[in-house]
């Protein structure tokens, strides 16, 4: 909820476009609020296409180093979320292209510590959170068997929000194939799920 409360203030009371332009002519300190608005989107949505922290946390990075090189260059102001959206995915894409084949964990320490604590639930029964961390558990082993593309753009609607347009102007794809991607995603995902 900070989150978008953070959003809608950065829209109302500064203007976004503003900030963007201001970022642009080297303003760093609003390059500062962009980043801080977009850092943990950013690393979200690349921890979960990466599924290894390390990286995402230098992916991320590395997008925020080319986008504050080249921000001068973008031409909407307003298409700044999508342009660093695209970014953050083109260099997730190189990722892919250099890592050698290898198999993918399922946790991480987070992720595990989560689980762990979902546990100590006093309301639930021993049974009831067994179920529910196994049910967790092979909702990401659905997300991850999910091919790149359409995993990308099933994040992007189901844990950022966004709306097709947007996807498809991060993804470079038409906005039928991005919602056939998200629809053919959350029925493998639902059917991975059933078959648990």
């Amino acid at each position: 909820m900070a989150c978008i409360n953070e959003y809608q203030d950065l829209r109302q009371k500064d203007s976004f476009g503003r900030v963007v332009e201001q970022a642009k002519t080297g303003d760093t300190a609003a390059f500062q609020r962009l980043y801080g608005f977009y850092v943990r989107r950013l690393l979200s949505f690349a921890h979960r296409m990466l599924n290894n922290r390390t990286e995402a946390e230098e992916v991320v990075q590395e997008a925020f180093i080319l986008v504050f090189r080249k921000i001068g260059t973008l031409k909407e102001n307003d298409k700044f979320e999508s342009w660093v959206f695209r970014v953050t995915r083109n260099l997730i894409y190189l990722r892919y292209r250099r890592r050698p084949s290898q198999l993918v964990s399922l946790e991480t320490d987070e992720e595990l510590k989560e689980e762990l604590e979902a546990l100590e639930e006093p309301q639930a029964s021993p049974e009831e959170k067994l179920l529910a961390m196994e049910k967790h558990k092979a909702a990401r082993r659905a997300i991850l068997s999910l091919p790149e593309k359409m995993r990308e753009a099933f994040l992007l609607s189901v844990f950022q929000n966004f709306p097709y347009q947007q996807i498809a102007e991060i993804t470079g794809k038409s906005v039928a194939a991005v919602k056939s991607d998200i629809h053919r995603a959350r029925m493998l995902v639902r059917e991975h799920i059933r078959s648990y």
